[in-house]
């Protein structure tokens, strides 16, 4: 009971994610999405079996690939003039964004190399071991060692995408240090705050102005001051990092404001946002 449970947990995140992106797209019912994304896969996985799900997967890679692939050109290219791939690379280093490996052990921290190892292997051993959405890969194989090859590449492919991911995620994170960036991502929900507490938006509003100046401003002085070695590099940091906590503040601030609301749409932003700041 406890296995179909937490699978039942995790196949419906899978459908949720989705559907919260597609409700703040097309401005449709976050309910509706939800019926239209889940009822959707269960008509092609009653239809067409093993078969179909092992062709929309294969559909459903490229698709992730080309998209990622797209994405990160689009974040380059709209880089403000002058700030290249390395540019934008050396801001998130500096923000603390390219740290692969956190030795420290420390409770309140979630990723570090002791929460990747033992969280890690067990959560290996459940969606490697136990998942259907994997093992029915491995029962439906023609043969064992294309079962075997199967796992092999599907551990192999996980390491470059994800590092592709976190790229993405870091590229995002240097763009909006450099660009304005919205008050909040989930536009329908804060829309909603606006137009029942207009006096607290407008307050968030202007510190939210103020913040992403500050920022921006900061961004572009250690890109310039990278490129002509000034004094005060180390300076300029810190305060960019006390400003990068003031606008992770915010945001939560804002988050906050919009639960207390009861707003009855996905109230949260962190799927569809740069909540790496």
């Amino acid at each position: 009971m406890l296995f179909l449970f937490s699978r039942g947990l995790s196949t419906g995140i899978s459908i949720y994610a989705p559907s919260i992106i597609l409700s703040s797209v097309l401005n449709w019912n976050i309910y509706l999405t939800n019926v239209l994304t889940g009822g959707i896969l269960l008509i092609y996985t009653y239809v067409g079996g093993a078969k179909a799900i092992a062709h929309t997967q294969k559909l459903q890679f490229l698709i992730i690939l080309g998209t990622m692939a797209f994405a990160g050109y689009l974040l380059v290219q709209n880089m403000p003039n002058g700030v290249g791939f390395t540019d934008a690379l050396y801001l998130a280093g500096k923000s603390g964004k390219l740290n692969v490996i956190t030795t420290e052990f420390d409770w309140k921290d979630k990723y570090n190399i002791w929460s990747g190892l033992i969280g890690g292997f067990f959560l290996a051993l459940s969606y490697f071991g136990t998942d259907q959405s994997q093992v029915g890969r491995y029962i439906t194989a023609k043969d064992n060692t294309s079962a075997k090859m199967g796992l092999l590449l599907n551990g192999l492919v996980k390491i470059p995408m994800q590092f592709a991911i976190l790229l993405i995620g870091a590229l995002l994170f240097a763009f909006f240090s450099l660009k304005p960036a919205p008050i909040y991502f989930n536009e329908r929900s804060y829309q909603y705050l606006k137009e029942t507490q207009p006096q607290q938006a407008a307050v968030f509003e202007g510190e939210h102005k103020l913040l992403e100046e500050k920022f921006n401003a900061q961004s572009k002085a250690i890109l310039a001051q990278k490129e002509t070695h000034a004094a005060g590099l180390e300076s300029s940091i810190a305060s960019f990092k006390e400003t990068q906590k003031d606008v992770k503040d915010l945001h939560s601030r804002v988050e906050e404001a919009i639960n207390k609301s009861n707003f009855n749409a996905e109230k949260t932003d962190t799927t569809t946002s740069f909540y790496i700041l």
